[in-house]
Parts: structure tokens; sequence; C-alpha cells
């Protein structure tokens, strides 16, 4: 995720929360938000929070709960980074996911994820890979001597190709699925931005350029994502919570401690980046076997949501 400093960010957080309803009664619960996204789309976008190899427990429980809810609206396919193909063939075959590798520093490995998968397997779902790898980098470098090759931003031309092929990847599935086929993508952190942000555009990025895989994805297939975006509250480890992210527990915290798993959903008005955010009082990062080292994550989210 490219994150430049909070004071590169502060025109987004101003924009963001000049939006803001003016009731806090106005977040929706996750049930609520499946219908929405589903009735908006048969796409649906939702990133997990990552930094390294830390990641925010809550958000990969969030697609836990929410995969039962979408089914009842029809999804039936889960497409996921960091899948192999042969790997989810075997899960697809087998309604059982392939046994943990010996050496378990894959996301295939962790508790929390294979439970989300397998929820899906268990619901019927097919699992899609749609990962892009340094081989097909290599292999189609050529495709850099086409419309992007103007960007001329150092170190981004894998970013760039990373962005496009995993939305290319996704548009070969769907081309094989019905015309109606649900779908939900599972992406990490700002794969799911249908635009760049402002702080983006400030520095210079350019839009087509620059685009994420669901913007990419939207113009290839001429479908608009539903895109859920579970990063702002979240505290991360070195920068902490973000001054809009503060804002918002502040603002919503309340309404959010009354909520099953303290989670609430915010829609987004139409022409935004992301179409709704995932707001939570828990927003602890861990790792296997490990907490976050600044333990006071659930302690500070709770403390801003009672003010």
């Amino acid at each position: 995720m490219r994150r430049s400093g909070w004071a590169a960010r502060f025109l987004l957080g101003a924009c963001l929360l000049q939006a803001l309803p003016a009731r806090a009664d106005e977040l929706c619960s996750l049930p609520e938000l499946a219908e929405i996204a589903c009735s908006r789309s048969r796409l649906v976008v939702i990133n997990e929070v990552q930094q390294g190899a830390l990641w925010m427990a809550r958000s990969r429980r969030v697609g836990q709960q929410l995969l039962p809810n979408l089914h009842q609206h029809g999804v039936r396919y889960l497409a996921m980074e960091a899948l192999l193909p042969e790997w989810a063939e075997r899960a697809n075959a087998r309604r059982q996911l392939p046994a943990r590798s010996a050496a378990s520093g894959s996301p295939l490995d962790q508790n929390d994820l294979r439970s989300m998968m397998q929820i899906a397997l268990d619901l019927g779902w097919k699992l899609l890979p749609y990962e892009t790898t340094g081989d097909d980098y290599r292999a189609r470098r050529g495709w850099f001597l086409g419309p992007l090759s103007h960007a001329n931003l150092p170190g981004e031309s894998w970013n760039h190709f990373w962005e496009y092929n995993e939305a290319q990847n996704l548009t070969s599935h769907l081309d094989q699925l019905p015309t109606d086929a649900r779908m939900l993508v599972w992406c990490s952190n700002s794969h799911l931005y249908k635009q760049p942000s402002l702080p983006d555009l400030a520095l210079g990025w350019r839009p087509e350029a620059n685009w994420s895989m669901a913007a990419h994805l939207g113009k290839l297939t001429g479908l608009e994502p539903f895109c859920i975006d579970q990063t702002p509250t979240a505290d991360w480890p070195e920068a902490g919570t973000s001054p809009e992210g503060v804002e918002l527990l502040q603002h919503y915290g309340q309404r959010l401690s009354q909520l099953p798993q303290r989670t609430g959903a915010l829609l987004r008005p139409r022409g935004s980046k992301v179409d709704a955010l995932i707001l939570s009082l828990d927003n602890t990062f861990g790792a296997p076997g490990q907490r976050n080292e600044r333990s006071s994550t659930r302690g500070r989210s709770e403390r801003l949501g009672s003010n």
C-alpha cells in the first residue's frame, strides 16, 4: 500500500470528513452492507489490511462474517490474491483446503485466511486465483511500450503491471462465467481504489497511469465494482491511526460499540474512490502466534469511541 505520511494525506482526510453524515445511526450492519453491495453490482471487492508480515485480524473476521450474507444474495465465487492455480484447483475439486506447506510463511497457511476459504467451500463457492507473479511480469515486459510507459515514475513499473495484470486475470475469470454470476474479490490495502487519492495526484501521479486493480477491472469489464475499504480506522504498527480515522472513531464510536463485533459500515457518496468504509473499535495488528507490540490499539480505539 502506498502511504506517504499523514501530512501528504491531509487533503484526502479533509474531503472524507466533509462528506460524513450528520447522524451516527447512518452506519449499517454487515448483513445490510452485503444486501446493498449486491443490489448495486455483481462484483464486490473488499480488502484485508496488512503491513509486511502483520495484518489486522478483524479485517479477515469481517470477510468470514460477510460470506454467508453475500451467499444469500447470489455470490458464488471467491477470487483471492495469493492463491495458486494448482492449489485452488485441488481445493475446489475436494471441497477441502490442501494441507499446509512445510514452510509456513505463505498466507495460505494462516488460520484465519484458511477459515475464510473453507467457509466459502462449505457454502459451495469456487475459489479463483488471480495473483500476478514475477514470471508474468518478465514474460510480458513489452506491455510497457504501450499507454502506461509515459508515467515515468521510478520503481513503479512493477506496480503498474501488477494492478493491470490482476485486473486482466479477474476479467478472464468473469468472461468464462455466466453473465449473471456474482463474485467477491479479496485483495489487500489500496488495490480496491477506483481512483487515485487526492494526495497521490498532488504528488504528480497521473490518474490512468496510477489506477489500481479495481479501476482497471471496471474499465476492462464494463462493470463498476462495489468496493469496501477496511483501512480507515486501522492502527498501523508504526504510524498509528490516521487523523481521519481518529475523527471517524470519535464520531461513530458510540454507535459502533452497540453493533455486533463492534464493527459497522459507512456508505460513501457515488463517485467516491470506494463505496463503503468498514469502521471498527477492533483495529489490532498481529502475526501468527504474536500480538502487535503496540498492544494498546484496542484500548485506544475504545477510548476514542467513548469520547
